[in-house]
């Protein structure tokens, strides 16, 4: 009787277990995620969260992916001579720049990890409309990227030369 007693309470503790655990893993699902990801991987993940908050149209959804260890990370934007690393240099800039209702795409890709930051550098379009005209900008990026896809340092210049 105490054998099946113990057996009937380990069987409980096992299934709370389990219940808790798999609340504990949706919850953090994208950081597991990130965890089971390459470096690349990761770094699109990173830069989709990015561009899903430009697809909100507001500044501020934008501006707070640059918030990382309470501090604002440093933006060198694409269309723009300014550097910016306070939160109301980074809003200013995505006022102007979500206005032309950008969709970025990555077309070239090279990333690697490093003491839990991923390190992102290489080629997108931005699509733009700007008075009903659409145009393709073709630019070229570096991010740096926290465990959690928070935007530590993220460069992004205009190509300096046609593309073929």
């Amino acid at each position: 009787m105490a054998s099946i007693k113990a057996t009937l309470i380990l069987a409980v503790c096992a299934m709370l277990a389990c219940s808790v655990t798999a609340k504990a893993s949706s919850l953090s699902k994208s950081r597991f995620l990130l965890a089971e990801h390459s470096a690349e991987e990761k770094a699109q993940e990173c830069f989709d969260l990015w561009n899903e908050a430009l697809a909100t149209k507001d500044p501020a959804v934008v501006t707070a992916r640059y918030m990382h260890d309470g501090e604002y990370g440093v933006l060198v934007p694409t269309l723009s001579n300014v550097v910016r690393s306070t939160e109301e240099g980074i809003n200013d800039y995505f006022v102007e720049f979500l206005a032309k209702d950008p969709i970025g795409e990555i077309t070239e890709l090279y990333a690697s990890e490093h003491d839990g930051y991923t390190f992102a550098s290489g080629l997108y379009d931005f699509t733009l409309t700007t008075d009903g005209v659409t145009s393709v900008t073709p630019a070229r990026f570096t991010y740096v990227f926290d465990d959690e896809c928070m935007i530590v340092k993220h460069h992004s210049s205009q190509m300096p030369e046609p593309v073929a």
